[in-house]
């Protein structure tokens, strides 16, 4: 028996990506209790053709931008269904998609599940998030063909944002998406927290995602790259116990100190080293207002460099807080 869900969709200016997204999900062989779209204070006629053309759908207005993070979390806030499902609105599910999700949350230890979401050339742009040696995380198995992605259940360190589903429990007692990321890395900072929070997050790969990708952040590439090198800084150093800043961090800062030069050579140096002051900026202050990360050892070292490993639900014991 399959818990009740309720399917979020952040919108902004989606007007030309919501009708197929919308009739992707009308012929789901599960149907959520509910879908909410969650408006950040569009200018096109979205609101206007989800009111005309799927009444049954539940709008949320808001009068300003505030990104992916707040705008799933002011949908979650507002609802109550045990299984919460993300989904972008340039996103295009297969058939199965959301009951593959559903079918792994009978193990109460799995806080999220992550789709295999491919784009449209055929191969994979992600079957949820990897941790790297450097403490930055990465799209797991990209540009690879999705039949050669193993048929099981697969532990991951975390799930992707763009076609996710979690657990409300889990994820409350993580915290919640944080809006100060507003986009970008705000998956890779909730699955620190799933974690921490003794969850553990999974890949379906039968649960099989079109991701179109970049419709929205993509009109404004300096945006998003901006978004993501501040915000893979915040992922990282607010994640971490303080001990491990002086242990791990220098591996970080090498990593990241190539990663500078990489853009400095393609014009982008003076951007990449802006977004990383307004990350150092505000460090210490988001520091204090979070609650210290605890369990770092069994939690997360277990992790760093790891890809993916079989699923095996007879370990459940040992994840469960």
């Amino acid at each position: 028996m399959y818990e009740n869900s309720v399917l979020i969709i952040p919108n902004h200016n989606g007007e030309e990506l919501l009708p197929d997204c919308l009739t992707a999900l009308s012929k789901q062989t599960l149907q959520p209790e509910r879908i909410v779209v969650v408006d950040n204070a569009s200018h096109d006629d979205s609101l206007t053709f989800l009111r005309r053309s799927w009444p049954e759908i539940d709008i949320l207005e808001s009068s300003k931008n505030h990104g992916f993070a707040g705008a799933v979390q002011r949908g979650i806030d507002a609802t109550n269904e045990p299984l919460i499902v993300l989904l972008n609105n340039d996103a295009r599910p297969d058939p199965q998609w959301l009951e593959s999700l559903s079918s792994c949350f009978i193990n109460r230890e799995i806080g999220s599940a992550s789709s295999l979401l491919y784009t449209p050339a055929g191969v994979i742009e992600s079957i949820g998030i990897g941790l790297s040696f450097a403490g930055v995380g990465y799209r797991l198995l990209e540009g690879i063909h999705p039949d050669q992605v193993p048929e099981r259940l697969l532990e991951v360190f975390g799930a992707s944002g763009g076609a996710m589903m979690l657990r409300r429990e889990a994820l409350e007692r993580a915290g919640g998406f944080d809006e100060i990321y507003f986009a970008q890395d705000e998956d890779i900072d909730v699955a620190f927290r799933l974690r921490y929070a003794g969850y553990i997050s999974v890949s379906v790969p039968s649960a099989r995602v079109l991701h179109l990708g970049g419709k929205t952040l993509g009109r404004n590439p300096t945006r998003s790259l901006a978004l993501a090198q501040r915000n893979l800084e915040w992922a990282f150093w607010l994640n971490i116990p303080l001990w491990a800043w002086f242990l791990w961090g220098p591996f970080h800062i090498i990593y990241q100190s190539a990663s500078l030069l990489r853009h400095a050579t393609r014009g982008k140096g003076s951007l990449v080293w802006a977004a990383k002051l307004e990350a150092i900026k505000t460090m210490l202050r988001l520091r204090r207002e979070r609650k210290h990360p605890v369990g770092f050892v069994s939690a997360i070292l277990p992790w760093i460099g790891r890809k993916f490993r079989v699923y095996d639900p007879s370990t459940e014991s040992r994840h469960m807080p």
